[in-house]
């Protein structure tokens, strides 16, 4: 146990007190250090340009502002104010504070700047999301090196904007596994899985980050059935599965509806010892919820022993749209109970259940306790839920109320759920009304949308107003959407779509 600074030998306090400051850096007691600190001034010693890049990290990482000021001041009166690495902890500081104007005023007023003080001020510029600043500074740049492009790549990949990163990405003469595992995020986040398989084909040599950001990539664009292949692929090439790559891994065989494939996946996981994070719990636990084994999913939740939120949320989801209401509300008391809080998938998966069962009362009180009880805003899925579980019980005014309360214009699936119950009920004026709103939305309407607005003007009787609807929607070429089926017979998948004689199958 380190002694106070007070008691060290006077004659090596200085440097003592500065290895003592370092020691609970590093081992992440931010607030020893400031102790340390405040020990060390009353024995009579002030920090150096050792000790104040060391306290400034410190107060970057209790994200206290006020601190960070003081201990800038107390720079200034030092003498160690103008001290380049003291100036670009100050940098690196007040950018993770949020400060990117104090950043800059630091960084403008330097006598003197190297690489690492230019790089800090990019960086912080590219934390803040300020691409084109970032930008301007590196153009002005002295002398970049390999951390200056990839700060570069990583910029432009998080704005999305794949043509600058890659032009970075080309006129770097070196390029680490960083600089490809950045430019790959970026063609994913731009849903050109071509191009992201390119340059992951292209790459030198591929690292565990690298199968994880293309993995997930093919997931997140909903390309399935290449998660699995090259998930398999990784594992041919010699490479452990992470729990990134199996989480992903598990929902694709989910999203599939492929029950054997995700089993082998589970036991796989376990065998690794995978199934102890939450992250492959919660895909495990989905994966037997959509893959229809509700009891699947609830030994695999009760084995869990750490539940987060998202363990929570996978089985309230996964069950929601079995029928199990009550049972949900449940689960949801225990949740509390454990300390989770709910967030907007939890009181989604919730208001599914409720629709799936019936509990009109339930998922109205639980609707509008949202905002007054939890402090969780409802956005566009939570009041297209609560309306199509109102037009369904045929509350088609209080439906009618929600959305015209509502804070943001109402999107396609909730003026589509009101529409579907004014159908179902034969409510002609509200249905009438109903069209008028999508109608005055003046955007793209959904193939569904269409039909149900025609479906409604033969319900009221208007048979030439719906065989206009009819001869616009084919105007406008919309389509309307063929339904398919998806069964999984001794290990393949199989896809029947409706007019089919023919199958196909997916994978085995």
């Amino acid at each position: 146990m380190a002694l106070p600074c007070s008691s060290i030998n006077p004659i090596s306090n200085q440097h003592k007190c500065n290895t003592i400051i370092k020691h609970k850096l590093l081992a992440g007691d931010f607030e020893g250090c400031i102790t340390a600190h405040n020990e060390m001034q009353e024995a009579g010693h002030f920090p150096n340009n050792f000790a104040f890049p060391l306290l400034l990290k410190a107060a970057a990482f209790l994200l206290s502002p006020s601190l960070g000021s003081a201990l800038h001041g107390q720079a200034l009166k030092t003498g160690y104010g103008s001290h380049l690495f003291v100036q670009t902890s100050m940098i690196n500081m007040y950018s993770r504070l949020g400060s990117i104007n104090d950043a800059r005023k630091v960084f403008d007023i330097m006598p003197h700047r190297d690489t690492i003080a230019w790089n800090a001020i990019l960086s912080a510029y590219a934390s803040d999301g300020r691409a084109d600043m970032c930008l301007e500074l590196f153009s002005s740049m002295p002398v970049k090196d390999l951390f200056s492009f990839n700060i570069m790549i990583s910029a432009f990949a998080t704005a999305g904007r794949v043509e600058y990163a890659r032009q970075i990405f080309d006129s770097s003469s070196y390029k680490d596994d960083f600089s490809w595992n950045s430019l790959i995020s970026c063609y994913v986040k731009a849903g050109d899985m071509h191009m992201a398989l390119t340059m992951f084909d292209q790459m030198p040599e591929k690292n565990a980050v690298s199968w994880n950001i293309i993995i997930s990539g093919y997931l997140q664009n909903e390309q399935y059935v290449k998660v699995i292949e090259k998930f398999f692929e990784m594992k041919s090439s010699g490479f452990t599965s992470s729990e990134l790559a199996m989480a992903s891994t598990i929902a694709a065989s989910a999203h599939l509806g492929s029950l054997r494939l995700g089993t082998k996946l589970h036991l796989h996981a376990h065998e690794l010892g995978l199934t102890s994070s939450p992250n492959v719990a919660a895909a495990v636990i989905d994966m037997y919820a959509k893959c229809g084994s509700r009891d699947g999913a609830l030994i695999m939740f009760y084995k869990t022993q750490t539940k987060d939120i998202y363990v929570w949320n996978s089985v309230i989801c996964g069950l929601a749209a079995h029928g199990f209401g009550v049972f949900l509300f449940k689960l949801f008391e225990d949740m509390k109970q454990f300390g989770v809080m709910p967030d907007e998938i939890t009181f989604l998966g919730l208001l599914v259940g409720c629709s799936h069962s019936g509990m009109i009362t339930e998922g109205y009180q639980l609707f509008n306790s949202m905002v007054e009880k939890y402090g969780v805003s409802p956005n566009l899925e939570h009041y297209a839920c609560v309306v199509d579980l109102l037009s369904r019980a045929g509350e088609l005014r209080r439906a009618h109320g929600i959305v015209k309360g509502m804070p943001f214009k109402p999107g396609a699936t909730v003026m589509g759920a009101l529409l579907n119950g004014c159908l179902i009920h034969r409510n002609v004026e509200l249905g009438m009304e109903a069209m008028k709103l999508i109608t005055e939305r003046r955007d793209a309407m959904s193939d569904g949308e269409y039909m149900m607005m025609a479906n409604m003007c033969a319900v009221a009787g208007y048979h030439e107003e719906a065989k206009r609807w009819r001869d616009k929607m084919r105007e406008n070429g919309v389509i309307k959407k063929a339904g398919f089926s998806m069964i999984e017979v001794d290990g393949k998948q199989y896809r029947f779509q409706s007019g089919d004689v023919k199958n196909s199958s997916l994978f085995y």
